[in-house]
């Protein structure tokens, strides 16, 4: 499935189930470019209205801002994806 799909510098970046936990992903680009064993998205169902797991800070720059879940815990973190690079 295909959830919180948003636009940022002209690209489409959507968070999917395809690997088995909810990664985050940029259209045209494979794998995930947050390639991780743990879910992205904020709480069950993903698909309510005005939830978003991950935002890109204001600028150019390509830096994101996600919460995932691992293990019980949220976590957050901080990661330049311009390139698709993972951190």
């Amino acid at each position: 499935s295909v959830i919180q799909p948003t636009y940022q510098g002209g690209r489409l970046y959507y968070i999917s189930d395809q690997s088995g936990f909810y990664n985050i992903y940029r259209a045209g680009f494979e794998p995930s470019i947050l390639p991780m064993s743990a879910d992205f998205g904020g709480s069950a169902p993903g698909w309510r209205l005005g939830q978003q797991g991950f935002c890109f800070m204001p600028g150019k720059d390509g830096r994101l801002v996600a919460q995932y879940s691992k293990d019980g815990s949220s976590v957050l973190l901080t990661a330049n994806v311009a390139d698709g690079n993972a951190p």
